[in-house]
This record gives structure tokens, C-alpha cells and sequence, in this order.
């Protein structure tokens, strides 16, 4: 009797798995926009039409596509291990604009049927740009020299409904305070001490020793984008998943 210990991972980031499904772009890679890895998000250099890495900020409606691997897929050349090949910096590239594929799961667990994220901001540098999650999170930072000394809790985002970019909790009083989107619009108002939730995002903002002045705000700063695409199950033991992309 044989014991088998190891297995194969279910799929290698960056590749098509579904290859008939599959509606796949050539392009030209930008050498001032390298790609770290096979398996992520790009967009379309608007002077160049290169396919460029995104390098943080993008809006949903910037990303073009996902990086794939070419035949065959193990690499360029032999000694690229499975899995872990680096793109070339110049020539010919395969962008995947509706199909399935494998790629690696940076943050929170897949599901199948749920929704797929793309990470676009990297404010504490632990995550890759263009990488995909199944949690989307937001960071929260305070005014230079804001007067009042409470606190905002960790946003809790919902699955969809909220922008990419940095919204502003901006107080008018002591207690009192107005949320404004992305495009500087105000879109709701809050009180200290009571869960507030917008554009499906829920936050509580807590008086502290000294009070807030008018003109104290917090920025919370959502970092990702919700993509067309949906998880077609769990991760494997290596963290890659299949993706569903705009199918």
C-alpha cells in the first residue's frame, strides 16, 4: 500500500482552465509597467495602448483584463518552476477578456458563486495591485491636526454598492457629521456613537476625551474594485481558485 503525500495544486495562477469558453486578446506589454506575475489585472495604457500592471487608483472602468499565461504553461523556458514564472518586460501578450481562470486568492475565502474583488489601493503595502480577493476592506486615516481625539471603527463592506476611492467623514459639529462619495457629493450624515452604513459600507465613529470641531474629518479609503466575475469554489491548499470572468 502507497501513501500518496503530496498532489498537484488545482490549477496554476495566470492559466485559462477553460480554454474553449475563453475569449483571449493579444497585446503588447509596457516595459515601464512590468507585470510581477502571471494572473493579474491590467489596463490599456492610454498613450502607449500597452498593456500596463495597474499601479494603484484605477476605477472599475480602467481595468481591460487579466494577464495569462502562453503556451506552454510552465513558462518561457524549461527552468521556470510551475506556477511561479516572471512575464517579459517587452513583446507579445495574452489578455483574457471573458472566460474562466486560475489565479492566486490574496485575501478572505472563496465561495462558490461569490463575488470576486480586484485590489486597486495598497495603503500598508501587504497586498498585490491587480491581485483578486473574495473580501473587500477600506482604510481609514485621520485629518492632520484634527482637533477631536475619538475614534472610527473598522469598516465592514458589503458586497456591492460602494466606489473605489477615498470617501470623507467630514464633521459639521461636535457630534454631528456628513459622509461625502468620491466625487466630493454628500451622500449621507451621522451621528458619534451610532452605526452609520453607506453605500453598503457600515461604520460607527466614537466621541473621545476631546471633541471633534467642525472641519475634523476621518478619509476612508475603499481598495478594491468590484469586478464581473464570480469564484467557481474554494481555494485549494495553495490559495489558487478558479475565477469566472465575465461570464
Amino acid at each position: 500500500m502507497v501513501a500518496l503525500t503530496y498532489r498537484m495544486n488545482s490549477g496554476i495562477p495566470g492559466n485559462v482552465s477553460r480554454e474553449s469558453q475563453a475569449s483571449i486578446e493579444s497585446g503588447f506589454y509596457d516595459s515601464s509597467y512590468p507585470f510581477p506575475a502571471y494572473g493579474l489585472m491590467g489596463k490599456i495604457n492610454s498613450v502607449s495602448g500597452k498593456f500596463d500592471m495597474l499601479q494603484g487608483g484605477e476605477a472599475a472602468y480602467q481595468l481591460y483584463g487579466i494577464l495569462v499565461r502562453p503556451y506552454p504553461t510552465t513558462g518561457l523556458n524549461a527552468s521556470d518552476p510551475i506556477g511561479s514564472a516572471t512575464p517579459p518586460t517587452s513583446g507579445m501578450c495574452n489578455i483574457l477578456r471573458r472566460g474562466y481562470i486560475s489565479a492566486k486568492l490574496n485575501n478572505g475565502t472563496a465561495v462558490n458563486g461569490a463575488q470576486v474583488y480586484c485590489r486597486v489601493s495598497n495603503p500598508n503595502g501587504a497586498k498585490i495591485i491587480g491581485g483578486f480577493e473574495a473580501l473587500a476592506d477600506a482604510t481609514t486615516t485621520p485629518k492632520s491636526g484634527i482637533v477631536g481625539n475619538g475614534t472610527i471603527s473598522a469598516i465592514t463592506m458589503g458586497t456591492v454598492g460602494w466606489q473605489t476611492g477615498a470617501y470623507k467623514a467630514l464633521f459639521t459639529a461636535a457630534t454631528t457629521f456628513n459622509v461625502l462619495n468620491v466625487n466630493g457629493d454628500i451622500v449621507s450624515n451621522g451621528v458619534t456613537g451610532t452605526a452609520l452604513t453607506v453605500d453598503g459600507m457600515t461604520f460607527t465613529i466614537t466621541a473621545g476625551g476631546t471633541a471633534f470641531a467642525a472641519g475634523d474629518y476621518f478619509t476612508i479609503q475603499t481598495n478594491a474594485v468590484i469586478l464581473p466575475a464570480t469564484f467557481m469554489g474554494a481555494a485549494d491548499a495553495s490559495g489558487n481558485v478558479e475565477i469566472a470572468y465575465n461570464i
